[in-house]
């Protein structure tokens, strides 16, 4: 899942952008980003070459300099059917979260979400709030 995300943001900028090297630092950085997976009980194998600051840095510069924002949205995370995938996205977002210009927005219904995180995995109430900085709380609406 991680691989996907960052080959997806690869693409997105390649389709518009000339960024040289971007690619090379996208792979080094999900491979360093997989160790903070590793240590929560998801393998990859990674050989380490640089920092994982630096790689973000660079990975930064290259979206500030197509003067965009980048938004990643990401919905129905609570119909996911395997709970463990609920968690990767939410640790992929925990872990991606930090890069400037990027913005994660996540749609899901927190109630299930989170009963999903606590019975399956075992993750304390209070994971979501410590990755979902702003939430926006809808009503359901009761029309027939």
């Amino acid at each position: 899942m991680l691989k996907g995300f960052y080959e997806g943001l690869y693409g997105c900028l390649n389709q518009r952008y000339y960024l040289p090297n971007l690619k090379t630092t996208i792979i080094q950085y999900q491979k360093m980003l997989s160790l903070g997976l590793k240590l929560s009980g998801i393998q990859f194998s990674v050989a380490l070459t640089e920092s994982i600051e630096d790689l973000r840095r660079t990975i930064e510069r290259c979206i500030s300099s197509t003067g965009k924002k980048i938004i990643v949205l990401i919905d129905d995370i609570d119909r996911l059917h395997d709970k463990t995938e609920i968690f990767e996205i939410f640790k992929i977002v925990k872990l991606s979260a930090r890069l400037s210009n990027t913005i994660f927005l996540l749609s899901f219904d927190l109630n299930l979400v989170s009963s999903y995180l606590k019975e399956d995995v075992a993750v304390d109430a209070s994971f979501i709030e410590k990755i979902v900085q702003r939430p926006i709380y809808c009503q359901q609406s009761s029309r027939r």
